[in-house]
């Protein structure tokens, strides 16, 4: 059965905001995307051993000085999930049942990514994070 392509689409944000070897290869990827007027999206990624890596894909409000998950997937890289924490809940995906209804959930909002511009915001931060400067040339 296929992952969901918000992991694909996690990838591809990362790749147009200049991050794509970071996204795949660091201990510990942390890309926060602001997108007005839109929740910021938080993407994260990690190694969960030598040859597979864990994705993170949020939105976050802020409650009482605590950052708030609404949602939240930890997926593997191949968009199988592992779990999805929401303002009022926490769901394991440990059976077929589970993971079916996560997956629509999170197809729904892979696409709702996409439609709200984040990957053009990417390329805007990507652009962002030059700076020019007239003896230097490009800096990161």
């Amino acid at each position: 059965m296929r992952g969901s392509p918000l992991a694909h689409t996690a990838a591809e944000i990362a790749s147009a905001a200049g991050l794509a070897g970071a996204f795949w290869q660091s201990e510990h990827f942390h890309l926060r995307l602001p997108n007005p007027p839109w929740m910021d999206l938080v993407i994260e990624s990690w190694p969960v051993s030598h040859s597979q890596r864990h994705i993170s894909v949020a939105h976050y409000f802020e409650q009482n000085g605590d950052l708030v998950p609404d949602p939240e997937v930890e997926m593997t890289e191949y968009g199988d999930p592992v779990s999805l924490s929401q303002a009022l809940g926490y769901t394991e995906v440990r059976d077929a049942s589970t993971r079916s209804d996560v997956l629509l959930f999170l197809d729904m909002w892979a696409r709702n990514i996409r439609d709200q511009g984040f990957i053009d915001a990417a390329r805007r931060y990507a652009t962002d994070r030059l700076v020019v400067t007239p003896h230097h040339g490009p800096q990161v």
